[in-house]
């Protein structure tokens, strides 16, 4: 599992990263770019320790941006000393990322190259800031290309069936699959099994660690979205579905909103995320699953 996910060796990657930017900050020429490489080393320090460690991994919000603005920061004040690091734009363009981030880092690319060029000119090199331009052009162009091939398999992490190494927090795909085969499991042996939709709302991962403690271990937790959790709670019969229902509840904060169905073959994962939403009670437990809409 661990090779899978690499989490060890990107953070390795990215610890080494900040060493070296640590190293170029001691010997920084100004104040201004002692601060502007300290605040990368914080940012690279911060993502090291989410790696593997955060279900917020990878987050939908581009990585990198902040690394780029804190680049074109650089060479907007300090053009002369980090001139070469123009080159690292068309890198953090290569990462995958939404439309509007990649167009963010062309604006901070060309500005940051303006600078660059106006520093080459008061130098008397004029042609060579132009050729440095269209370099820079051809390389963020080449980024972007690598960039859409890697969408793809961004996309794939994004579904990715265990959403965090070595906990038993899964996406709405595992779920899918696991729902008939817990009905008919229980179909078969005789037992109470439940699903429990939840909304934490501002505590979710708050909530997803209690429901790690609370669950046996054959049971998981389900991610549906970014503020709903589901749980399959499998339980001898309807006396002990009672008594955990009433433990798990209590640990859970007053401001959740959460929905108990007993799992059925007509059971629909999608009716019941929707009565969720539009459930005006703090709890509702319903003994069949829903047959229509609610009012």
């Amino acid at each position: 599992m661990d090779s899978k996910y690499k989490a060890g060796l990107n953070r390795l990657t990215i610890l080494i990263a900040a060493a070296l930017l640590a190293w170029l900050a001691g010997r920084a020429p100004s104040a201004l770019a002692t601060i502007l490489l300290g605040l990368a080393v914080i940012w690279l320090l911060a993502t090291a320790t989410q790696i593997g460690a955060s279900h917020r991994w990878p987050t939908r919000a581009p990585w990198q941006l902040v690394m780029g603005l804190l680049l074109a920061a650089l060479l907007w004040f300090e053009p002369a000393t980090y001139a070469a690091w123009l080159w690292g734009f068309p890198v953090l363009l290569m990462l995958p990322q939404p439309r509007w981030s990649a167009a963010t880092f062309v604006l901070l690319a060309t500005l940051a190259w303006y600078r660059v060029q106006q520093t080459l000119i008061d130098d008397g090199n004029g042609i060579q800031g132009l050729f440095v331009g269209l370099l820079l052009f051809v390389l963020m162009v080449l980024g972007q290309g690598r960039a859409m091939k890697l969408i793809p398999l961004w996309q794939r992490i994004k579904q990715r069936r265990r959403l965090l190494p070595r906990t038993r927090l899964w996406s709405e795909l595992q779920l899918v699959e696991d729902l008939p085969r817990e009905i008919a499991r229980c179909q078969r042996e005789g037992s109470h099994a439940d699903l429990l939709l939840q909304v934490p709302r501002h505590q979710y991962w708050a909530v997803v660690d209690q429901c790690n403690l609370s669950i046996h271990e054959f049971e998981h937790c389900y991610r549906l979205d970014r503020e709903t959790l589901a749980v399959i709670l499998i339980n001898r019969d309807t006396e002990q579905a009672l008594q955990r229902r009433h433990t798990l509840m209590e640990s859970f904060s007053a401001a959740s909103r959460a929905r108990i169905v007993k799992l059925a073959s007509s059971l629909s994962l999608d009716d019941e995320h929707q009565a969720l939403k539009l459930q005006s009670v703090p709890l509702r437990v319903d003994e069949e699953p829903r047959q229509e809409a609610e009012p």
